[in-house]
């Protein structure tokens, strides 16, 4: 393109004076604090994510991204740290006649690099036209994913991957990488997007939420490593027709981001937790453990996955402490449904086990194992009990 420019040696001068000339004292006690942002890999060597891109040489423009991202702020109001190693740009190129930055940004108070910021436009002109909080996975930072969504407009959706990464598939489909960013891939609003990325023999599984959701919230979500022959969980909940749309407005998705602030939902899985073959209800229960960003809170969701119809999934509630038994009351289309549970990944003993189940007349009860007690309601409330541990136990339930 016309405006790539041949001088980069004068333009690198350039700005190194530029920064000699701006250093200042760090609060931090970590050094010089330099307005400049610099490229990944550049003041430290990183293997996982160095700066890759078309224009990586082109300093001015470097030194523009930089000043963009400089003035802009978080949702929060908050700036970039002032240690200039902890933001910095991991991909510059020119894509389809615009440029694209992608940065890692640290906000001031917090080491991590946790903000996605995409600036965008042409030399000049450029902007921040998105920005997502990513806490992605396990973890708080760009270091702890291998996978981050590309959202501007006229540019995605498209992915970055780490340069670790092999080859990455969108719905079983080999998506082309150039320099790491992956060519624009159709992303549904309403639809989960299989992702999976290769590092040698391993297999990553995230999912993607839709185009819907909204920034600063972040659209991907980790599901766990893969082998050869598995279907993974988020093709699982892809064939269960699970509308993200409803979701993020007020029901599972909402609810969960609701528990987990200032978390955010990263990990999902699914477990089969009961088939249900009754006379009015047909189908299968679905457990979806929800990992928060920092692993400090996990949360559950109940799906009701019917023989013909879309699923319906209850709010979310947090599983804490891990091992105690969770109820759930929610609305099917079939009528409202009560689930007493234990979570996978609990021991149920004899001491903890479901034992001699009754309810009232009025309500129908679907299913009762040692780990799980499925109850069909009436309009009112009505009482189950149980025996746990040699005492009798009651629990009071109302459809929603």
């Amino acid at each position: 393109m016309s405006w790539l420019r041949p001088t980069v040696v004068c333009a690198v001068a350039t700005v190194l004076v530029l920064m000699a000339g701006c250093q200042g004292e760090n609060p931090d006690g970590g050094g010089d604090d330099v307005p400049l942002l610099n490229l990944r890999g550049e003041l430290n060597p990183d293997e996982q994510w160095p700066a890759r891109g078309s224009l990586t040489e082109d300093a001015e423009l470097i030194a523009e991204v930089s000043q963009v991202v400089d003035q802009w702020q978080t949702t929060d109001g908050v700036g970039r740290h002032t240690r200039s190693a902890l933001t910095s740009i991991a991909w510059l190129g020119e894509i389809d006649g615009q440029v694209l930055a992608v940065v890692a940004f640290a906000p001031e108070g917090t080491s991590n690099d946790r903000w996605i910021v995409e600036v965008t436009g042409q030399p000049g002109d450029m902007a921040v036209t998105e920005a997502r909080d990513i806490r992605t996975r396990i973890g708080n930072s760009i270091e702890d994913t291998e996978l981050v969504p590309i959202r501007s407009e006229g540019i995605g959706p498209r992915y970055l991957v780490s340069a670790r990464v092999d080859w990455l598939t969108a719905d079983g489909a080999e998506v082309q990488l150039v320099d790491g960013l992956s060519e624009e891939v159709e992303v549904g609003r309403c639809e989960l997007v299989e992702l999976v990325a290769a590092i040698g023999d391993e297999r990553l599984v995230y999912g993607d939420l839709g185009t819907n959701v909204e920034p600063p919230l972040y659209p991907l979500f980790y599901a766990r490593g893969l082998g050869p022959e598995e279907i993974t969980d988020v093709a699982r909940l892809q064939g269960a027709g699970v509308d993200t749309c409803a979701a993020a407005r007020s029901e599972w998705l909402g609810s969960l981001h609701e528990l987990f602030e200032p978390e955010i939902p990263a990990v999902l899985s699914w477990v089969e937790l009961i088939e249900i073959n009754s006379e009015d209800f047909r189908g299968s229960l679905e457990e979806i453990p929800v990992n928060g960003s920092g692993y400090d809170q996990r949360a559950i969701v109940i799906m009701w996955r019917p023989e013909a119809g879309p699923p319906v999934l209850s709010t979310a509630q947090l599983n804490e402490p891990r091992h105690r038994s969770l109820t759930f009351v929610f609305e099917t289309t079939e009528g409202p449904l009560a689930v007493l549970m234990y979570p996978s990944g609990v021991n149920v003993t004899p001491e903890r086990e479901f034992r001699d189940v009754e309810v009232s007349a009025e309500a129908a009860l679907l299913a009762a194992e040692p780990h799980v007690i499925v109850v069909a309601l009436p309009d009112h409330e009505v009482e189950i009990s149980y025996t746990r541990d040699g005492e009798r136990e009651q629990v009071g339930v109302e459809a929603p």
